[in-house]
């Protein structure tokens, strides 16, 4: 969301990394139950292998475009 030209807020985390999630998995094993909207840890870790390279283009070209406004 945008709140005029200078503030900008997003709800997700383009900044992840193959390392962070397996840090984030290490320390939240527990948390990782059978659920309805609960990803099972393989599919954390081959969706962010998958999507990670992408996010951290658009990070930057995000962070670019707006630093440039």
């Amino acid at each position: 969301f945008c709140i005029g030209n200078n503030i900008i807020g997003m709800q997700f985390h383009l900044e992840v990394t193959t390392d962070s999630v397996l840090e984030m998995i290490l320390h939240g094993k527990h948390e990782l139950v059978e659920g309805k909207y609960i990803q099972p840890e393989n599919t954390i870790l081959d969706l962010t292998k998958k999507y990670a390279k992408a996010n951290h283009q658009l990070l930057f070209f995000l962070l670019d475009k707006w630093a440039n406004m």
